[in-house]
């Protein structure tokens, strides 16, 4: 595969570490097992996730089921 994953969990991608960090150290495809809870209108999964993988610059593989 030639790639290292970093891997985020629950609401990991609401925080600065340990993303920044990972970014930072270079890793850019993460994946993401979860079971996001939509706190409407603000914390969709689909937002917060695309917003933190464009902000980013990273490949985000999110997994898991969404609970509106």
């Amino acid at each position: 595969f030639g790639v290292t994953f970093g891997v985020f969990i629950c609401f990991d991608l609401l925080f600065e570490q340990p993303a920044k960090q990972l970014v930072a150290n270079g890793i850019t495809h993460f994946v993401f097992p979860t079971s996001w809870i939509d706190e409407l209108p603000f914390l969709t999964a689909i937002q917060a996730q695309m917003f933190w993988a464009s902000s980013s610059k990273a490949t985000l593989l999110a997994s898991g089921y969404h609970n509106p």
